[in-house]
């Protein structure tokens, strides 16, 4: 949509008690899915159950570059499954109203009572998919070079989102970005959200990183986000390894129920630094290599610690496959 939209939420009354009620009642379920549900579907959940208290028709969530716009990942409801291609390759670049979405994150966007725009592909894109009215929010993921956003829409051009329902949409965005992170967290995958992906084991994305995601543009031309690309997918099955790809290193391992490919993009080791990883992933103790190598267990320690942040890895299992690009 490019024009006639709503930008931010007007000042309104107090929240009726029976919304509150309901409203919190959808938080507390959204923190349990946040502790109980995969991480691939936790967004999907989450939605299905604020659904129960704002209706909606269709939805779309996932990850975007803004630079220029694009969707790297994306889960819909209600929705086909051509849309993000289609939106990526037809409507992203002119698409005004996701473009100030992108420009003003945590603010909430609202469109209804009918596209007015001129004839074109953008408006056969929102009649074809039924986009009458539509409330979105773009948020920022720290660390990572993307955006988040959730995009819901209703069929009926007339039933527009209304300030109490955007209102809301804003805090259970809010406690879901959280939640999100929290679990980034307990997944305890080391190094920026930038280079990172997380895919389940069919190769479905749920994250990826900016600098992943470019190499992924780079590399593979047909590639439109969501679902790793064939040339990665073989790599799933070996893991934990690491491999070349496209001139980057990459490590792929378990993290939690998820697999992580991991850009290893730090400084290269020291001469010491790797003879002392060589050893530790050997199964020598730190004394152990100290002794093997004539230095003092301090010593070792500091150039474990170097190599461990080097090769942006949190355990030995990561350490053993890391060393093979090194060795």
């Amino acid at each position: 949509m490019e024009q006639g939209w709503t930008t931010g939420l007007h000042a309104g009354g107090s929240l009726p008690l029976a919304l509150h009620a309901s409203f919190s009642g959808c938080l507390l379920e959204l923190h349990m899915l946040a502790r109980h549900a995969r991480e691939d579907v936790l967004a999907r959940d989450a939605l299905l159950a604020w659904r129960r208290l704002v209706p909606f028709d269709a939805g779309w969530w996932g990850e975007v570059t803004n630079d220029p716009p694009r969707n790297v990942v994306h889960g819909s409801i209600g929705l086909a499954d051509s849309f993000a291609s289609e939106w990526n390759d037809v409507i992203a670049a002119s698409d005004t109203f996701a473009q100030g979405s992108m420009a003003q994150p945590g603010t909430v966007f609202r469109a209804s009572g009918g596209y007015r725009g001129p004839p074109g592909p953008i408006a056969d894109f929102i009649d074809r998919h039924g986009l009458q009215a539509i409330m979105a929010i773009t948020v920022d993921l720290p660390g990572s070079g993307v955006q988040f956003f959730i995009a819901l829409y209703r069929r009926d051009p007339h039933d527009g989102f209304a300030d109490m329902e955007g209102a809301l949409f804003a805090e259970f965005t809010r406690h879901l970005v959280q939640s999100w992170q929290y679990r980034l967290a307990d997944l305890r995958v080391a190094g920026p959200l930038d280079t990172l992906a997380l895919s389940d084991g069919s190769g479905r994305l749920c994250h990826v990183g900016r600098q992943i995601a470019d190499l992924l543009r780079r590399h593979c031309g047909a590639w439109c986000g969501t679902m790793l690309p064939p040339e990665l997918m073989a790599a799933l099955d070996g893991a934990p390894r690491c491999i070349r790809f496209a001139g980057a290193r990459l490590s792929v391992g378990p993290a939690g129920d998820l697999v992580a490919i991991r850009m290893l993009c730090g400084p290269g080791l020291t001469p010491r630094e790797l003879s002392a990883a060589l050893l530790f992933a050997q199964g020598l103790s730190y004394k152990e290599v100290a002794r093997a190598l004539g230095l003092s267990p301090a010593t070792v320690r500091t150039y474990l610690k170097s190599a461990y942040a080097g090769l942006q890895v949190t355990n030995k299992i990561e350490l053993v496959t890391a060393l093979r690009l090194h060795t």
